[in-house]
């Protein structure tokens, strides 16, 4: 629905609109558009480096890290400060995600940015993986051992990267 409704008015009379939101969700809508297009502007060429538990760094492009919450708070949280520390600037420790892991994230968050994944049909279309999920990549990605699916969903969780539920 519209955030705004037209009401009735009679002839010469200019439309009147009519909020169905409160103002100040309206002003969260438009600071939320402005601060998505600043944070774009911001983003474009940036590379974040993400340090796992063990200590290894993992590159990325910040738009693609931008889809985790855990990353978006810190880039905030990091904008927000005024520390002049520039040594490890762009550096977001992820210290609950072992270095096998994050890698596996990291590579799930390039290639999302780059190609989402088709969302899942419900009721599901079949039993397997192969007919339940149409993108080959995606397939491919999932067919890792058990043990490291539950550490990429405990991942998932901690970095709040819903995608990747």
């Amino acid at each position: 629905a519209p955030p705004f409704l037209l009401v009735p008015h009679s002839a010469g009379d200019e439309p009147v609109r009519e909020s169905n939101t409160h103002p100040t969700h309206a002003y969260e809508e438009q600071t939320n558009t402005m601060s998505a297009t600043n944070e774009n502007e911001m983003d474009e060429g940036r590379i974040v480096t993400l340090k796992s538990k063990d200590g290894d760094e993992y590159k990325l492009p910040a738009k693609a890290a931008r889809q985790s919450g855990l990353i978006k708070a810190a880039f905030e949280e990091d904008d927000d400060s005024d520390d002049e520390n520039e040594e490890n600037e762009g550096c977001i420790d992820i210290v609950k995600v072992g270095s096998p892991c994050l890698e596996k994230v990291v590579e799930f968050l390039k290639h999302y940015l780059e190609s989402p994944m088709e969302p899942i049909e419900t009721p599901l279309s079949g039993n397997t993986i192969e007919e339940v999920v149409k993108q080959e990549w995606y397939r491919n990605f999932i067919g890792i051992e058990q043990a490291m699916v539950f550490e990429l969903v405990t991942a998932a969780n901690y970095m709040e990267i819903q995608p990747l539920l």
